[in-house]
């Protein structure tokens, strides 16, 4: 009898600090959810190309130099994000295609799986270094 109980408060404790470290790495996901969406503004060339010169996004802003484009596509989802809520980590994957107007593929990366530290900024993230194999 007491071990059942020594059994069940053990499991309790484990599940109450399990949920804790779940809802903390939910946290982190959630807090980077402006930093997903303008990446995607930046494969799908919603950001002005003079806003991100210089910056590690420019290189996800892609041909907007180009006048011919179409539409593009992306897949990006985040795989890991560990963050103190002020610098950090988060790792991805995209697949992305640009295309011209008359729906021709010009370009296109599968499956590009990515790294790109991260500092909030005036309360923004930014990434501040992208990695990716070349």
């Amino acid at each position: 009898m007491h071990d059942s109980r020594v059994n069940n408060k053990v499991k309790n404790i484990v599940l109450v600090v399990f949920s804790i470290v779940f809802i903390a790495y939910l946290l982190m996901v959630f807090d980077t959810n402006s930093l997903m969406r303008e990446v995607r503004d930046a494969f799908h060339w919603r950001i002005n190309q003079a806003e991100t010169v210089g910056k590690p996004l420019h290189s996800f802003n892609m041909n907007r130099e180009h006048e011919t484009l179409g539409k593009s596509r992306l897949f990006l989802i985040r795989l890991l994000v560990i963050h103190n809520f002020r610098e950090g980590w988060i790792w991805a994957r995209y697949t992305y295609q640009s295309f011209n107007e008359e729906g021709q593929l010009i370009t296109g990366s599968v499956c590009i799986p990515t790294k790109w530290r991260i500092e909030k900024i005036d309360g923004k993230w930014e990434i501040i270094d992208i990695f990716e194999a070349p």
